[in-house]
């Protein structure tokens, strides 16, 4: 997974979307909002700790093992 923030949708699938003159950018449509905004794909479809929880005990998880 590398690192904490972990993307539920990968970076390599929402490059296709990626916005003409702007390599790592896609368009955001937000809840309630009625324009979107460009964002970072690094930023985008990513929460912290999403597949694993960080370790109450301070030993490495599976995902820290197999990073």
């Amino acid at each position: 997974m590398s690192g904490r923030k972990q993307h539920y949708i990968p970076q390599h699938f929402q490059q296709p979307f990626a916005i003409k003159g702007s390599q790592r950018k896609i368009w955001l449509y937000r809840k309630g909002k009625p324009e979107p905004i460009p964002a970072s794909i690094g930023d985008t479809a990513a929460q912290r700790d999403f597949y694993t929880k960080p370790s109450d005990d301070d030993l490495p998880t599976l995902d820290d093992l197999i990073t």
